[in-house]
């Protein structure tokens, strides 16, 4: 009996401890790292020529109360700050949210918004030829926990260079 209990135990143990377990998902086209609580949805697809004609990838989590998502497009001729302040603004319209809070540093906003029911951030980089946009949204205020461990999460991941073999 005493066996049973143990393993009973030990395996309400790991299932909680699954639950708290998040998924890492790696861009290495776009050179980032995040982890979202559970698996994503991924989407890949290039817009028509006539509106721009970029490649875009997306990771998105998208339940009743809870959006997270990271989004990476091309910027062909790359993304200057100022289109990143205006990125900003569109990011907020398309979220339905006002900008309440704002952290700004070279190549990335870091945004508090709020709008109807839904709270959160938005995180917006600039990395060479890539625009990345992090979105995390939830209705509840007890859930920003989860969107700040979502937004935190992020990391951009250097290029490496291969490394040259010396010769003497």
């Amino acid at each position: 009996m005493q066996l049973f209990k143990v393993f009973a135990w030990l395996t309400l143990a790991t299932t909680a401890l699954a639950q708290n377990a998040w998924i890492t998902v790696r861009s290495t086209e776009c050179g980032y790292t995040v982890k979202f609580p559970q698996q994503p949805n991924f989407r890949s697809d290039a817009v028509p020529q006539y509106a721009g004609g970029f490649r875009y990838s997306e990771y998105t989590i998208e339940e009743d109360h809870l959006i997270l998502n990271v989004i990476c497009s091309e910027v062909p001729k790359g993304m200057t700050e100022a289109k990143l302040d205006l990125a900003k603004e569109e990011s907020a319209k398309t979220a339905h949210a006002k900008i309440i809070s704002e952290r700004k540093s070279k190549g990335a906003r870091d945004l508090g918004v709020q709008g109807g029911e839904a709270q959160g951030r938005i995180k917006l980089f600039a990395v060479g030829k890539h625009y990345i946009q992090v979105i995390a949204l939830v209705d509840d205020p007890q859930n920003l926990a989860l969107v700040n461990k979502f937004v935190e999460s992020f990391r951009l991941t250097p290029n490496r260079k291969p490394k040259q073999n010396a010769t003497h």
